[in-house]
This record gives C-alpha cells, structure tokens and sequence, in this order.
C-alpha cells in the first residue's frame, strides 16, 4: 500500500463522515423526506456524483445516515455516563441529564434517528437498523429497571425527548427532570431487587 493510496481512503472517508453529517443536518432543518442525493450534497457543498459514489441509492444514504447518527447518539450516551459505576440510586438523574444533553447538544442526530425510525414502518432495511439500535439502546437500562421494563421506559423517554424537540422552548433542566422522574418509577429498589 502507497502513501498515496492511504491518503486517497482517508479523504474518501472524510468525504462520506461530511456527507453523513450534512444529510443529518438537512434531517435535522427539513424532515426525513427532504433527504435527497441532491440535498445532500447541497448540504455538504460537494458534487452529486460525490454523494453518489459513497451512497448509490437513496436507500443506502437513509440507511447510511441513520447508522451514523444512531451511532453517534449510542457514543455519547456511552461517554456521557460511566454506566457500569452508576449506582440504582444515582439512575434516574443520570438518565436526566444525558436525556437533557441529547436534547440541547445532539439535536440534529437525535431528529435523524426518530425519522428514520418512523420510516422503519414502511422499510425493511431501516425496520432492521431500528431495531438494532433499540436493542443497544435498551441496554443502558439493564440491570437498573425490572426485567423485561427496559423498552416501555426507552419508549417513555423517547416520548419526553420527542416532546421537547418539537417544542424548542422547553428548557433542558425540565427535560432532565421529567426524565429522571420517569425513570425513577421504574428503578430498581437499592440492592437491585424487584418489588
């Protein structure tokens, strides 16, 4: 392998994370359906043919796009927290705030893969990609929720996250709290048995 070659990748794969992010952000401006080849790149300031040979179908960038962002989102929620330390009682607030960060701080992939999520319906791939990321995201609840809680509560937090993004003037400290009392219905009693 050449130098040449090395760098060649690397401005190809700097080329498609700035096409993913700019289809996140053309999610995040004018819905899932406005996500085209064109607006894409658009968006990214690059050619259609650019947009193209990364993503050749508008199959692959919707899916594409909402590996990306779901990606992104499931990394922070991973950093946000050092989930394996957090204690029961510590969950709820926890949850809160990482809830409450989304929400201010990852807008744009959080929109993304809630319309990629309700495109899912209609579409097999991206009904596969969904429930993948459910699972993963479910996750971060096991071990503090009752078995089986851990995709009622996802989708109840959702609902709140969902909430605040269509109404941007609700403040994040009443997102962190409206989670955190949510979640605390579903916690686990301390030394982490059912009731």
């Amino acid at each position: 392998m050449t130098v040449e070659t090395d760098l060649r990748r690397a401005r190809g794969h700097l080329r498609r994370e700035l096409i993913l992010r700019s289809a996140v952000a053309v999610i995040d401006a004018r819905g899932g359906g406005a996500l085209t080849h064109r607006a894409a790149a658009h968006q990214a300031g690059v050619s259609l043919a650019s947009v193209t040979y990364h993503f050749p179908s508008a199959n692959d960038l919707a899916a594409a796009t909402y590996e990306w962002a779901g990606r992104r989102l499931l990394e922070y929620i991973g950093r946000a927290a050092s989930w394996p330390s957090v204690t029961v009682q510590a969950f709820p607030d926890v949850v809160g705030r990482v809830s409450a960060e989304l929400a201010e701080q990852r807008r744009g992939e959080l929109i993304t893969v809630n319309h990629m999520s309700m495109a899912a319906a209609d579409d097999d791939a991206l009904r596969d990609l969904s429930a993948g990321f459910r699972a993963r995201t479910t996750g971060v609840f096991d071990g503090y929720v009752e078995d089986g809680a851990s995709p009622l509560l996802l989708a109840a937090v959702n609902g709140i996250l969902v909430y605040s993004l269509s109404n941007r003037n609700v403040p994040a400290e009443w997102v962190a709290a409206a989670v955190a009392t949510l979640v605390r219905k579903f916690t686990l009693p301390p030394g982490g048995e059912p009731s």
